[in-house]
């Protein structure tokens, strides 16, 4: 069993490829895997500003949702986007 994260990149709701995205999700449920689906037009990410702290830290100094989300892509398996 493969641990699958989504992360769904479109800004409009219901768009192609959100549909796209949740039927992936789906179809990974039901082959028993376990599924997170991201919407990135919810979250706040911030451009690089090129400090250099991810080489450093392993981890951004820009205190946005992207964080939490590269910690959700070490984990996974599978990445569809």
């Amino acid at each position: 069993m493969k641990n699958i994260l989504v992360i769904s990149t479109s800004l409009r709701p219901d768009s192609n490829s959100e549909r796209l995205a949740r039927e992936f999700a789906r179809g990974a449920r039901e082959a028993g895997s376990p599924v997170e689906l991201i919407t990135l037009r919810e979250k706040t990410i911030q451009f690089c500003v090129g400090c250099m702290a991810c080489l450093k830290r392993s981890k951004c100094s820009i205190q946005d949702d992207a964080n939490p989300i590269i910690e959700k892509m070490r984990s996974a398996d599978v990445i569809c986007f």
